[in-house]
């Protein structure tokens, strides 16, 4: 072999070197993309889980103040039904009371009196008779 082929073949693989370590080069920057890309994949995922931990929990305090706040109006409502029914009752025993308070006092001997002496001085006396002479 002359020196001026195998310079060429030292050249050749040189060459022949240099692109086994670009493919190398490349290989590995590929794996490292990958990687990265995989990464930044769990990461995305595990962020849109908690974004749907946040929103669950989110929707869940949302539903307990409804119900919290319907909870209160029942009682709310409950209090009035209660209160209504305190006043109806009430109204019946007041109703009941002034019934009684006025039997006793249609039964009272002293208003029985006076009630004799309204209904006879309310009634017209015996009609005067003239005697016309005709």
């Amino acid at each position: 072999m002359t020196e001026q082929e195998k310079y060429r073949e030292r050249m050749r693989m040189f060459e022949e070197d240099k692109r086994i370590r670009a493919d190398q080069e490349a290989a590995a920057m590929s794996q490292r993309l990958l990687e990265e890309k995989e990464e930044i994949e769990r990461k995305l995922k595990r962020e849109e889980e908690k974004a749907a931990v946040l929103w669950r929990q989110e929707e869940s305090a949302s539903r307990k103040r409804s119900v919290e706040d319907l909870k209160r109006e029942i009682k709310s409502l409950e209090h009035l039904k209660q209160f209504n029914a305190a006043k109806a009752k009430l109204q019946v025993y007041e109703e009941d009371y002034l019934s009684v308070k006025q039997e006793s006092i249609m039964l009272n001997p002293a208003y029985v009196q006076v009630a004799k002496f309204k209904i006879t001085a309310s009634q017209p006396s015996q009609p005067l008779r003239v005697k016309c002479n005709s």
